[in-house]
């Protein structure tokens, strides 16, 4: 004879929810997302450009998604530590990165042993900012103008120095771009931290340097701006004219966009990139950071992931070519 079980509704309902508390993650109820707070990882000290970008975008996305937005600053290895950590975090829409052109498209290049892979490890939200690039010099060198740089330079090869924040780094890989293109030979004089302070006191002769840190400098005169790396002038110092004016076809503005770890959900990334590009394109967010030299975009995914391949082809090929690279 077959046992007969008999089982009430409290005894059905106790091993229902045992079941579910043993149930693989994946078939439990999920909480909607975002139900807690989110982060945001700067790969970089607290108040650069990519800072504050981070913080006025956080700000505004936790109002949209109605949940804290944490900037968490990690700071180290020219900022593979930071970008690395969010490579390596859980795949949810909890971890983002605020991920710049040196790191996510120029660094891969030059150091084999750089962590993470920019396209493997990373899914692409939004370009976020344009960040122009300005030459530099103090007022006590003769060059006026980037012509007048060039000749001197194609005058005596070798003779010119140039300050960068390290082999590899974005003024360095700008600056050889720019000898290819003029055929000069400026002599690179590599830094560990900013240059400015040396640059100031003439003790080297030129370099790139952000908008954000050029603009105060040349409005109070303490250096002058001969050229940007924009395909066209800025607003903001419209006297200063583009390098292309001058070497057709140059064009190396920085970035900054945001990225998820491969593997976030397609529906959370296309929440962020829809409340970034709007944030992005706000009247607000455009005053806040044009007055910094920054231009905002608000990319589509498919867009920023089409100019972030692009920018990976193109400073690999310059850096082959010059062979910049460290171990």
């Amino acid at each position: 004879m077959r046992p007969h079980f008999r089982m009430n509704r409290r005894s059905a309902m106790v091993a229902i929810g045992a079941a579910v508390v043993g149930a693989p993650k994946a078939i439990r109820a999920q909480s909607p997302w975002p139900s807690r707070p989110l982060r945001i990882v700067v790969p970089f000290a607290a108040g650069n450009s990519v800072d504050v970008v981070a913080r006025l975008l956080g700000d505004q996305l936790s109002v949209a998604l109605k949940q804290p937005v944490v900037i968490d600053n990690r700071v180290g290895a020219a900022g593979i530590i930071g970008t690395d950590n969010v490579a390596k975090s859980p795949a949810d829409g909890y971890s983002l990165l605020l991920g710049v052109d040196a790191l996510m498209a120029v660094m891969p290049h030059i150091n084999s042993k750089t962590p993470y892979d920019p396209f493997k490890d990373f899914l692409p939200v939004t370009q976020l900012t344009s960040v122009p690039f300005y030459l530099i010099t103090p007022p006590t060198r003769p060059y006026d103008s980037l012509q007048q740089l060039i000749a001197a330079a194609k005058d005596k090869p070798g003779s010119i120095t140039y300050a960068s924040y390290g082999i590899g780094s974005a003024t360095h890989i700008r600056m050889e771009y720019l000898n290819n293109l003029a055929g000069t030979t400026m002599r690179h004089i590599p830094y560990r931290t900013s240059p400015l302070p040396e640059m100031m006191g003439g003790l080297v002769e030129i370099g790139f340097e952000a908008a954000t840190t050029t603009i105060p400098l040349v409005r109070s005169r303490k250096m002058k701006a001969l050229a940007t790396t924009s395909v066209k002038r800025s607003t903001v110092l419209p006297e200063v004219p583009t390098v292309s004016e001058t070497l057709a076809g140059y064009e190396a503005d920085g970035w900054h966009a945001l990225f998820v770890p491969a593997g976030t959900p397609g529906e959370i990334v296309a929440r962020l990139n829809a409340e970034a590009v709007r944030i992005m394109r706000s009247t607000e967010m455009k005053a806040r950071l044009s007055d910094l030299g920054l231009e905002c975009i608000g990319s589509a995914m498919q867009d920023f992931r089409r100019f972030h391949q692009s920018e990976h082809l193109k400073w690999g090929k310059i850096a082959k070519e010059n062979d910049i690279r460290f171990e």
